[in-house]
C-alpha cells in the first residue's frame, strides 16, 4: 500500500515589481538557496513565500 502524506503548508506567491534579483523561496522564515519548497510531513503547518521578480509594464 503507498504511504500517504498530509501535507499543510500556506504558500503565498508574490510578482516584486522593485526587485532586481531572480526568484526567492523562503520556507517558515529561511531563505531557500536551492529555491526548493520542502514539503515536510510533520503535521505542523508551514508557511512558504516565494518572489518572482516583474515588471510593472507585465500587468498593463
Amino acid at each position: 500500500m503507498p504511504k500517504r502524506y498530509q501535507l499543510n503548508h500556506h504558500i503565498d506567491v508574490l510578482q516584486m515589481h522593485e526587485d532586481k534579483g531572480g526568484a526567492s523561496v523562503t520556507v517558515d522564515g529561511v531563505e531557500r538557496h536551492d529555491n526548493a519548497i520542502p514539503f515536510i510531513d510533520d503535521h505542523k503547518e508551514h508557511s512558504v513565500e516565494v518572489r518572482i521578480p516583474g515588471s510593472r509594464t507585465a500587468l498593463l
